[in-house]
């Protein structure tokens, strides 16, 4: 451990195509793209959700 503050970043990886499971996380997508979305939608917004890599 180190006496100090640490940055840290953290990473989620979702395969492609990803479908919006219900869960209304306004942390995780923010309430605007929360309101687009019903359960089953795929998560299609490349600011949000860019395609990192694709077979």
């Amino acid at each position: 451990m180190t006496p100090g503050r640490r940055r840290a970043m953290t990473t989620a990886f979702m395969p492609d195509p990803a479908r919006f499971n219900g869960r209304r996380d306004v942390r995780v997508l923010g309430e605007s793209y929360l309101a687009t979305l019903t359960t089953g939608d795929l998560l299609q917004n490349d600011e949000l959700n860019p395609v990192v890599y694709s077979r």
